[in-house]
């Protein structure tokens, strides 16, 4: 297990927000340092979406689908970060589908691995390789959480529209 980069940042800027570590799931490669699989380079997280709805962050058309802001130059915030897997925030939150390491909430391997083959630049693509020789069972794992293609297809579109 490895220490996560850039914790104590995001702690000190939730803590200026009023908001409650436990709302929030790091989403990105995050799992990969907890792990021990690699360092992270950023934090991606998502928050619960009613906090987001409240406007405690300046956020580019709050209403939108999906969207990013930097909280800081290391710190990156989405909304429906994994939609392209056909995962939104709510599914992530209410579905429970997050480990909980050091008070802190991260997505699964088995969701990183889906999102980085899905995204397959090539940073991703040396992530997935680094992910099954870490658990060569991880391809079969992530069945679990795979969405029905018409739901990855109609997120990817709902992007589009917005």
């Amino acid at each position: 297990m490895c220490e996560v980069n850039y914790v104590d940042e995001l702690e000190d800027i939730l803590n200026n927000r009023g908001i409650d570590k436990r709302n929030v799931i790091l989403t990105g490669s995050e799992i990969l340092a907890q792990m021990g699989i690699r360092p992270n380079n950023d934090l991606d997280v998502i928050i619960k979406p009613y906090i987001l709805d409240t406007g405690v962050f300046e956020c580019p058309g709050r209403s939108a689908f999906r969207w990013r802001i930097n909280l800081s130059s290391n710190i990156e915030l989405y909304r429906n970060h994994l939609h392209f897997v056909g995962i939104t925030d709510n599914d992530i939150f209410s579905n429970h589908w997050y480990n909980t390491y050091n008070g802190w909430n991260i997505i699964p391997l088995e969701i990183c691995y889906l999102m980085k083959k899905e995204l397959g630049r090539e940073k991703d693509q040396r992530d997935v390789k680094l992910m099954e020789r870490y658990d060569p069972q991880i391809s079969r794992k992530s069945k679990a959480y795979e969405q029905p293609m018409i739901k990855k297809a109609f997120y990817k579109i709902i992007c589009r529209i917005w």
